[in-house]
């Protein structure tokens, strides 16, 4: 049995002592006592009360006491203490012993002993304050590297590339007026992340002189605002363009668009609305519950950051906007036994991204059908099949289905819907539905018959229920099996 543990031992130093610490109730008091003398080679013992005898050689932890009483043996008590003393401690209270047994001794032990407490428990809770404070430091260190750590993810995967159009909508030809008491909000079709510049059409320019529109982006996760704008002058064209300069968290996935007129004209502002794509999610919300069943007329670009000057210039370029506007996606299948295939994802079909990395591609479901993800795969050998890895990341999202088509020719995204719904169209193969609940990982894979030549891969995911919160899947590891 080990001496020194967290019990309350008392140390007595004169034989005197030991018939006033067994008087003690051990109802009052839970005590290990030990008389302490030293052996034929001066070391320290202590010896408990049946007997059993420890080398006193090291402080003793938890709330400690010498006893002494006259005539007590001094050097021995004084030798005890230098233990404590060595160690960097304060040596243990001493109570006299010789005033008294029974109830008063008792008392005397118990507010010695509560005094150690209290004070191990302000050293204790002043120990605990400054170890949250050190890890709220860390915790904003730890926040400030992973900022760091997507930028330079970011500036390493898109150097040499230019930003990418990747949301363009239509227009309706309704509009929306905004004042100083009607604010509005839309949630934004892309992870905070992956934006680095949007732009919001006007109807009709503003009077910069009886006030400005404050543009910001708020998360919902937490309500945070990640990034404010103050437009006070009247832009050049009738887009007024955001830049992203510092990329956001990538915890931060459902991010609103909120704008505020902050001036004194009834009606300021008047903004282009486009077409429903049948999402209430994406719908424009205003803070008087008007309800417009529409969204804004968006730009959306990802990709490589870029400065609010340049932001301008790719704005304004009509020749680059049509050019990058052909496609959201050019990059290598992941894991792919096509090291030279290239995955290009087109913009007329009705779907929803939510990330575009190395991990995979995100799509979202919609309440109102399928979404469908088109690439071309740039292969012109026959293959025998195509499989992916799926992950339904969010453990809060509802049970959806994914599927893949596989098609010799281009289809509309119509056409692909038809497929899966068993519709014979030559030279199109489905895998069928198959679903998962949120939290989740499986795998699909469509074996055909005979290897066939292939122009178009198209990936499906639709929801199962009346929510399609959090419900994005991921597709890794696309890959023709040849």
């Amino acid at each position: 049995m080990s001496l020194f543990n967290a019990d309350t031992k008392l140390f007595y130093f004169d034989d005197a002592v030991q018939n006033k610490v067994s008087g003690l109730n051990s109802d009052d008091l839970t005590f290990r006592a030990f008389r302490v003398s030293a052996n034929d080679n001066g070391i320290l013992t202590a010896t408990e009360a049946d007997g059993q005898v420890h080398t006193f050689n090291a402080a003793a932890a938890g709330a400690v006491v010498f006893l002494s009483a006259a005539g007590s043996n001094e050097p021995l008590a004084e030798q005890a203490a230098t233990l404590w003393t060595s160690a960097g401690l304060t040596p243990p209270p001493v109570v006299n012993a010789s005033s008294g047994r029974g109830a008063e001794l008792t008392r005397s032990i118990l507010s010695t002993v509560n005094a150690q407490l209290e004070s191990e428990l302000q050293a204790t809770a002043t120990e605990a304050i400054s170890l949250d404070r050190q890890i709220a430091v860390l915790r904003e260190e730890v926040e400030n590297l992973k900022m760091q750590l997507v930028k330079k993810r970011l500036e390493e995967r898109f150097t040499g590339t230019l930003p990418i159009l990747a949301y363009e909508n239509d227009a309706s030809g309704s509009t929306v007026e905004l004042s100083n008491t009607r604010s509005a909000k839309q949630m934004l079709p892309f992870a905070g992340s992956l934006i680095v510049g949007l732009a919001i059409q006007l109807a009709q320019t503003p009077d910069f002189s009886n006030g400005y529109l404050r543009a910001s982006l708020v998360a919902r996760e937490d309500g945070k605002t990640l990034c404010q704008w103050q437009i006070r002058e009247k832009p050049a064209h009738d887009l007024i363009a955001l830049s992203i300069e510092e990329p956001i968290a990538h915890k931060y996935r459902y991010i609103d668009l909120v704008l505020e007129w902050m001036g004194t004209d009834v009606s300021a502002v008047s903004l282009k609305l486009a077409e429903s794509k049948g999402d209430p999610e994406g719908y424009l919300k205003l803070s008087d519950d008007t309800d417009l069943s529409k969204p804004l007329m968006l730009k959306v670009w990802t990709g490589n950051s870029f400065s609010h000057a340049e932001m301008s210039d790719w704005v304004f370029q009509p020749t680059a906007i049509e050019e990058l506007g052909r496609a959201l996606l050019a990059r290598p299948i992941s894991d792919s036994v096509l090291a030279s295939a290239k995955v290009t994802i087109e913009r007329e079909f009705n779907f929803r991204l939510f990330n575009i990395d190395d991990s995979g591609l995100m799509l979202h479901p919609t309440l109102h059908g399928p979404s469908v993800a088109d690439f071309d795969p740039k292969w012109t050998r026959p293959v025998n099949g195509f499989s992916a890895e799926i992950v339904n990341p969010h453990e809060e999202a509802p049970k959806v289905s994914f599927n893949m088509v596989i098609s010799e020719e281009e289809l509309s995204g119509e056409d692909v819907i038809a497929v899966t719904e068993g519709q014979d169209i030559d030279g199109a193969v489905a895998a069928g539905w198959k679903n998962m609940i949120g939290g989740t990982r499986g795998a699909i894979e469509l074996h055909l018959d005979k290897p066939q030549q292939i122009s178009r891969c198209y990936l499906l995911t639709k929801v199962d229920g009346d929510s399609v919160s959090h419900a994005h899947v991921r597709f890794r590891k696309l890959s023709l099996l040849i």
